[in-house]
């Protein structure tokens, strides 16, 4: 897909999403799952999601949606500096949670692979507080810059305030 770089930057860059586990149709194996649901992939044991298969099936389509928006900070990778989150809202059902990881791409043709990690519904929380304008993302992984999270507790210092 194209993404537009951000203002100031008239550069369109070429994205690849890329899926890299089956997380967006199955999900944790439970003991009363009967074999022909199973799901055996990279010594992960999982069972076929109907749920998830149906609201997966659009995932590019949603990363082209975000490319004019944002996408969330994921703190459960806090320690994955390329570590995001889209997330997608469906009238009357739960936000679908896409966790990705954005690297830049090794070829002459592409400036960034969005390797998509899984895809859940999950309620909306307060952990998806903390955003990144989706072209910047797009842009700053192409160039291999390290984005930057917001200031988590919001503050500016010592009470708050503004420094001079």
């Amino acid at each position: 897909m194209d993404v537009a770089g951000p203002t100031g930057d008239t550069r369109v860059y070429k994205v690849r999403v890329a899926f890299t586990s089956t997380h967006c149709f199955t999900r944790k194996r439970q003991p009363d799952d009967k074999p022909d649901v199973w799901v055996n992939t990279f010594d992960d044991p999982r069972t076929f999601c109907p749920e998830r298969y149906e609201r997966s099936k659009n995932i590019r389509e949603v990363f082209v949606w975000a490319s004019r928006g944002k996408a969330f900070f994921a703190d459960e990778w806090r320690e994955r500096e390329r570590r995001f989150l889209v997330v997608k809202g469906e009238p009357g059902r739960d936000p679908l949670i896409i966790p990705f990881e954005a690297e830049p791409a090794r070829s002459k043709k592409l400036d960034v692979i969005l390797n998509v990690v899984s895809a859940y519904p999950a309620p909306h929380d307060a952990r998806l507080s903390d955003k990144v304008y989706f072209p910047t993302l797009i842009a700053k992984t192409a160039r291999g810059e390290i984005i930057s999270r917001p200031n988590p507790n919001k503050s500016r210092g010592r009470g708050g305030g503004r420094r001079k």
